[in-house]
């Protein structure tokens, strides 16, 4: 089970950047959605015109290295989920309300922000720059499969590597 805890950011936080890679997933052995999301049936990405759609809405085999970490963004009103199947992650996730310098990507309300949430203090700050954000931190270990809301912000951080995952993106009625 994935342990969370809320922290505020820290100055001791910030680590070396470095990208993890991903690749489209065409075999789905590797990587079924978690039980708990329903069948295939549920998911309605078809019903979406093809301009709204995600680029690839299946699944994707993400590898990264020890200190690897993605863009901090948030995706459209659908649910995110991150199978672990080696290494370690740490994730910083903020509420969709929370105050952040970003800009659109792609469409449906998708984000992303220059701001590294593993980085300094006064990086991720209320509107005044003044105030650190509270977020929200998981750590994943291999098996653990992670959720992540519809609108909600998250950053990982590939701590023990290689990390190997399978990620996708739920859209359903709820």
């Amino acid at each position: 089970m994935v342990q969370t805890e809320k922290r505020t950011l820290s100055r001791a936080d910030c680590k070396e950047q470095r990208w993890p890679s991903s690749r489209p997933l065409h075999d789905s052995s590797l990587g079924s959605a978690p039980a708990c999301l329903g069948s295939k049936a549920d998911d309605l990405w078809e019903l979406l015109p093809a301009e709204l759609r995600p680029q690839a809405p299946g699944r994707w085999l993400v590898v990264g290295g020890c200190g690897a970490r993605d863009q901090l963004h948030r995706h459209p009103p659908w649910l995110g989920w991150d199978r672990l199947l080696a290494g370690s992650k740490r994730w910083r996730l903020l509420p969709p309300d929370a105050k952040i310098a970003s800009h659109a990507i792609g469409t449906c309300g998708a984000m992303a922000s220059g701001v590294d949430a593993f980085g300094e203090v006064d990086a991720v700050g209320a509107s005044s720059g003044s105030q650190s954000l509270s977020f929200f931190e998981a750590r994943q270990a291999p098996g653990d499969t992670l959720l992540v809301p519809p609108g909600w912000w998250q950053q990982e951080l590939h701590e023990a590597g290689p990390t190997i995952s399978v990620v996708s993106q739920l859209l359903n009625e709820q």
